[in-house]
């Protein structure tokens, strides 16, 4: 790793002006070179595999573990450079006896350039403490040309730089978390044409749906919605039943990779049978930004009972984060805030 901290110290040297123009500090410590911007709150660890290659590029590959001065979790990102990943690649690394799995589109995303891939869900965060007691971090993925790629890094210098940013940042002690989406950066992942028009065939086996009305007997009959969930498959909404104050939808991906449509299935819970499945949302709606799914069934038209969920998309499906249910309709004060018990997670007292 001589080579590489070579490198670094004449990166410092080249850039120092541009540093000091941006109020930017830098240090190294052993295989990382650690930085942090003033202006923005921004602060990263990197470790490079062949720093200057001497094609104009600044490393083959280089590995990043940032966080913002305001941000709850660490970002942790791979930017592979000589070869480029294919769009539905898994990226696999290896810590130890520790591995984990990350796919293009789901869990591994590309934001602020195509080549800049944040990996993302709670296995980030496992992975982030393994790399914290590892030595070293090997991995790979497919390339665009249909080749493994294999990468390894260096993890020695890394719980001090670590340390040293949340100095710069005044949070020491803070929990080692990661997994979130970048702060302030454009997904760019490639984009799927969106129908203008549902597709037939995801109408057609919407029409067999015997506990759905017909679209042309509902209020909302119209208000279907597309969103593109990965690199290759959009999720379709779609009207199923109409109440007062209740309306339901029943869910469809349509995969492009391997192509078929599937209708999504959910985790629900009554008290008085406990867990269940259904094959619907009530009064969902479907935030694009962070992949995640809200529905919220009302017992009744005051709001005072029923059930509310969060679930976010992960590589192939939805996965459950919160559930609530209540199933006592007993009213609330004006000024009271409602609050549904959390059946899951289960809380502890």
């Amino acid at each position: 790793m001589r080579l590489m901290i070579m490198f670094i110290m004449a990166l410092l040297t080249i850039t120092s002006a541009q540093a000091q123009n941006s109020g930017e500090k830098r240090e190294y410590f052993k295989d990382w070179l650690a930085a942090c911007r003033p202006d923005t709150g921004y602060c990263s660890a990197i470790s490079y595999i062949n720093p200057n290659p001497g094609n104009g590029s600044v490393a083959d590959h280089w590995l990043r573990i940032g966080r913002h001065k305001d941000g709850t979790k660490w970002e942790i990102s791979l930017t592979p450079i000589k070869s480029m990943p294919s769009n539905t690649t898994t990226f696999y690394f290896w810590i130890g006896e520790d591995s984990f799995w990350f796919t293009k589109g789901g869990s591994a995303l590309a934001h602020g350039a195509v080549n800049d891939i944040f990996m993302t869900g709670d296995d980030a965060t496992k992975m982030l403490g393994a790399m914290l007691a590892g030595s070293n971090m090997s991995g790979s993925f497919d390339s665009d040309q249909g080749e493994t790629v294999n990468v390894e890094f260096s993890l020695s210098g890394l719980t001090a730089s670590m340390l040293w940013i949340d100095e710069q940042q005044e949070r020491l002690g803070d929990p080692r978390i990661a997994g979130d989406l970048p702060i302030g950066l454009e997904l760019a992942e490639p984009k799927l044409t969106l129908p203008t028009d549902l597709p037939a065939e995801i109408f057609e086996i919407h029409a067999k749906q015997e506990n759905c009305e017909p679209p042309a007997e509902l209020v909302h009959g119209d208000d279907w919605q597309v969103y593109q969930v990965n690199n290759d498959t959009l999720l379709f909404m779609l009207p199923c039943s109409a109440g007062a104050y209740n309306f339901s939808y029943m869910f469809y991906t349509q995969s492009f990779e391997y192509p078929g449509i599937s209708k999504l299935l959910f985790a629900d819970y009554w008290d008085s049978v406990g867990w269940t499945g259904t094959d619907m949302l009530v009064n969902p709606s479907y935030e694009p930004e962070t992949k995640t799914l809200y529905s919220f069934y009302k017992g009744r038209g005051l709001g005072d009972c029923g059930t509310s969920g969060e679930w976010q998309w992960q590589d192939y499906g939805f996965k459950m984060l919160k559930f609530y249910a209540k199933s006592e309709c007993d009213g609330f004060e004006d000024d009271e805030e409602i609050e549904f018990p959390q059946i899951f997670p289960a809380l502890t007292k």
